[in-house]
């Protein structure tokens, strides 16, 4: 699906080789930052799914196991690899004495560690009103 970001850099840290910046999402897909970011070179500080370039992170890692049960429909699950390509990432998986699975990091593992300072959205009830729109603001955590 076709994914749109506007980036606007707010303040820039030279020491440390980062910045805050502000992302406007009107296609309205969180993961779009994550993704759209690292391919642009700049990714997510502390972010296991992406690479600079947009390249997804094949490094095996060693993961809990997880129940059916706790699968949901939006992620890929852990069953076993079907791919013959002895190259192929996931021919190196297996199960630890502990349960775990060593695989490739999931968007599921990661969460999301984006903090929305300000929001604004289309009020649901005011659609006709002057005042279509209710903006929410709330300061980083520290």
């Amino acid at each position: 699906k076709d994914a749109l970001s506007f980036v606007r850099v707010v303040r820039r840290n030279v020491e440390d080789d980062t910045a805050v910046v502000e992302v406007e999402i009107p296609t309205g897909r969180p993961h779009q930052i994550r993704i759209h970011m690292a391919y642009v070179g700049h990714p997510l500080v502390g972010d296991p799914l992406y690479l600079p370039g947009g390249i997804p992170d094949s490094t095996l890692k060693l993961f809990p196991s997880r129940m059916k049960e706790d699968e949901d429909m939006d992620t890929d699950d852990e069953e076993e690899c079907v791919e013959q390509d002895a190259a192929h990432p996931c021919r190196g998986s297996s199960a630890s004495s502990d349960g775990g699975v060593m695989r490739v990091t999931l968007p599921r593992d990661c969460g999301y560690s984006l903090h929305a300072y300000q929001i604004t959205l289309e009020h649901p009830i005011r659609k006709n009103a002057a005042k279509r729109t209710i903006t929410l603001t709330a300061m980083p955590p520290k």
